[in-house]
């Protein structure tokens, strides 16, 4: 089981424009919990980007990391710079553009993935590695969901995971829980990479939607 956090769920109660605080809550809290995780740094922040040793090891340590890459062109200098500088080890880079350059395809290109939001699928299906964000596949319907899903089953290389409420993503899963087991069922995501993706107002919100969705997707509350 690949199952892990996006560095995006601590951004309303971690406000360091070092992401290097929130690599450390996310080590100190669920560590036993994750044993992936999904950076996020927004563009004016990538030069703070200063990992210490222990969490640079931890990193290093995990099963699998992804990177959210940014939505401007011009960001990719930026994000292939702090790359080589922190010397991060990236399974995955997430886009939600095509206008990828071409120096970062030739380095990179095997393993973009290109992820669905609300209004883009037309295109997203034309790529061959996807990432499938549940909250906004459901935006559009359940059907939807489920045709997108089937239709492009083989190219999906990660799961982003977070519930849709009131036609608002990123909502969390033990606020209305009850479309859970139909998606954990319907992905099998015991099978998937999953990455969490949903805004908590605080640390121990978090943990209770961790708690949550590992004891959902795995059965039990063991570490991983």
């Amino acid at each position: 089981m690949t199952f892990g956090l996006s560095l995006g769920c601590f951004h309303k109660f971690c406000l360091n424009p070092n992401r290097n605080e929130i690599v450390t809550v996310c080590r100190e809290n669920f560590s036993n919990d994750i044993n992936a995780i999904e950076i996020v740094i927004p563009e004016k922040n990538l030069h703070n980007f200063k990992l210490s040793k222990i969490n640079w090891e931890w990193l290093r340590s995990l099963k699998y990391v992804s990177l959210h890459l940014l939505d401007t062109k011009h960001s990719y200098h930026k994000v292939y710079r702090m790359i080589k500088e922190t010397r991060l080890k990236i399974n995955a880079f997430v886009c939600h553009v095509n206008n990828i350059p071409s120096f970062f395809l030739q380095e990179f290109g095997d393993r973009i993935l290109f992820e669905n939001m609300e209004n883009n699928f037309d295109c997203i299906c034309d790529q061959k590695n996807i990432c499938f964000d549940v909250s906004h596949a459901l935006f559009n319907g359940h059907d939807f969901f489920h045709v997108f899903f089937k239709s492009n089953e083989k190219k999906i290389k990660q799961i982003h995971l977070s519930n849709m409420i009131n036609k608002e993503c990123h909502r969390l899963f033990i606020d209305e829980p009850i479309i859970f087991n139909h998606i954990n069922n319907f992905l099998n995501l015991k099978e998937q990479i999953v990455i969490v993706e949903n805004a908590c107002e605080n640390l121990e919100e978090l943990k209770k939607e961790v708690l949550f969705l590992k004891y959902k997707i795995k059965g039990t509350d063991d570490a991983i």
